[in-house]
């Protein structure tokens, strides 16, 4: 074998994978909106149930930041910010989460549709 077939054969390969480890470690993190309507009367009972199951969520692989938002002049709206290393990341999370069945466990609390968003960050 001469010296350019061990280059291509051994080298290449080893730059396309050093590329794609350095591709994946500088990937920009998904940000991640959900937006829910709760019954008045059990808003403050939802914010609890939901500071304890944010451990869980904060603890996740992938999970950067995960906050739970009032809204000052409607305490019935919920916004959950969250970031995530990928969005593989939190599609896990959100798999995990149907696994337990954890729509159900909040479903009492809810009125209306839920608002999902992915955002990509535009600057630095």
């Amino acid at each position: 074998m001469n010296h350019r077939a061990v280059v291509r054969s051994v080298m290449l390969p080893a730059l396309v994978a050093t590329s794609l480890l350095a591709f994946a470690a500088s990937a920009e993190p998904v940000f991640y909106t959900l937006e829910l309507k709760v019954d008045p009367a059990k808003s403050a009972q939802f914010i609890e149930f939901m500071k304890a199951a944010a451990e869980d969520t904060r603890a996740f692989e992938g999970c950067q930041y995960f906050a739970i938002l009032v809204n000052e002049s409607d305490p019935s709206s919920v916004l959950f910010y969250e970031i995530w290393d990928s969005k593989a990341d939190h599609e896990a999370y959100r798999a995990w989460r149907a696994e337990t069945k954890f729509g159900e466990k909040i479903g009492p609390y809810l009125q209306g549709q839920a608002v999902a968003t992915y955002y990509v960050k535009a600057d630095d």
